[in-house]
């Protein structure tokens, strides 16, 4: 990902601990000098292409990196940040999700949306360059999950029924491919039973109840798991081989599925050795082989959580170690180098990391005791150091 134009706002920010899975915030000073009152602890962490966010116990959300199309989510004039700062309007959120530019936060069953919304994708019946403040999405209530994908977005209601709206080009809505998008979120009426929900730029993926995933969208990169004789399905098609999965991840052409007993699998695109175990090696996509079924990721056991993004893959191990694999260009494995692997490497400096998350090029972790680190790419200040240096290992976000 080449970085864009745009200036990158540094302020300070004091850290400290506060027990499992919590970190206490503190705003930076407001405009003047005026002093803003303590922020929660942290419950969890999230991120998208050049941006990343954490969500506070009380439900507020943080933010910070590229801001070009408002998915800080501050009212501000494409001005990036290096530190977190706060989102406004957003209360009470449970959860969140975040695309390369558009960026969603879920609670008491309401979804609110902010940044990109060219394809529709902020849901608010309207395909506005930008969306700099966050609204709540109409049309849905009862939401218990929200997931996006490049320029679409998903949420799961009451009874495992999901809803999609934004971009529909590979068909990855659920309807018909001649449908070129949806400004209001439509209920896919293919699907039901379905208990998580994740995306990749142009895929999508349900795990239902039972352990079964199935997919839908984009098939360029086999994507969907299998060979089609079209490049694309809107219909959800169930993956072969996967039983028993309690996780899945994508990034932006491959899916990941984490099996009970801990074990790893991946399918669609191999570049970079991001499958975890391509015969292909580290060579760009075009000299490369995808997987049309999911594959086992080498080296890895009692793995407890995953995350992906742009084109590497992160493991959260059952004693708090974190593994990453794939491209390495801007240090996003962790593990000191710039060298791309097909196998996973240890990432650097981590102990004790409750919570994993990864942006375009960049990883992110949570430890126990409620320090957030985050290492690759800092091109628009998303590793929320204060600097804008990329960096190979871990370095502690100003949390």
């Amino acid at each position: 990902m080449s970085p864009r134009s745009g200036t990158v706002r540094g302020r300070s920010l004091a850290a400290g601990a506060a027990g499992i899975l919590a970190a206490t915030l503190a705003m930076p000073a407001a405009p003047g000098g005026a002093a803003t009152a303590p922020a929660p602890r942290l419950r969890q962490l999230a991120a998208g292409g050049f941006s990343a966010y954490a969500l506070g116990a009380n439900g507020e959300v943080w933010a910070w990196g590229d801001d070009m199309e408002g998915q800080l989510g501050n009212g501000s004039d494409n001005t990036a940040s290096d530190v977190p700062l706060r989102v406004v309007g957003v209360r009470r959120a449970s959860a969140l999700a975040a695309s390369d530019n558009t960026a969603y936060a879920l609670g008491e069953g309401k979804v609110w949306a902010w940044g990109d919304d060219g394809q529709g994708q902020a849901a608010n019946g309207r395909t506005a360059y930008s969306q700099r403040r966050p609204e709540v999405i109409g049309h849905l209530s009862g939401v218990t999950e929200v997931a996006a994908g490049g320029y679409s977005a998903y949420a799961l209601g009451e009874g495992g029924r999901v809803w999609a709206w934004g971009d529909n080009s590979m068909g990855q809505l659920g309807t018909s491919l001649s449908v070129n998008g949806e400004v209001f979120p439509h209920q896919m009426a293919r699907l039901g039973g379905v208990e998580r929900l994740i995306a990749g730029e142009s895929t999508a993926y349900a795990l239902r109840k039972g352990g079964t995933v199935w997919a839908w969208g984009d098939d360029s990169f086999a994507e969907l798991g299998r060979r089609l004789s079209t490049p694309a399905s809107p219909e959800p098609l169930r993956l072969p081989r996967l039983r028993g999965v309690v996780m899945i991840a994508a990034s932006a052409f491959t899916g990941f599925a984490l099996a009970r007993g801990g074990t790893v699998w991946a399918w669609g695109d191999g570049s970079f050795g991001l499958l975890g175990t391509s015969p292909c090696g580290v060579r760009p996509r075009r000299k490369c082989l995808s997987s049309s079924v999911p594959v086992r990721v080498s080296g890895l056991g009692h793995v407890v959580a995953i995350a992906a993004g742009g084109q590497s893959a992160y493991a959260l191990g059952a004693g708090g170690t974190v593994w990453a694999w794939g491209s390495n260009a801007y240090g996003q494995l962790g593990n000191g180098t710039t060298k791309a692997s097909t196998k996973p490497v240890r990432v650097a400096r981590l102990r004790h990391v409750v919570s994993i998350a990864a942006g375009g090029s960049a990883g992110y972790a949570l430890e126990a005791d409620g320090t957030v680190w985050a290492w690759g790419d800092n091109s628009y200040g998303q590793l929320g150091n204060g600097t804008t240096v990329s960096s190979a290992v871990p370095v502690r976000v100003r949390l």
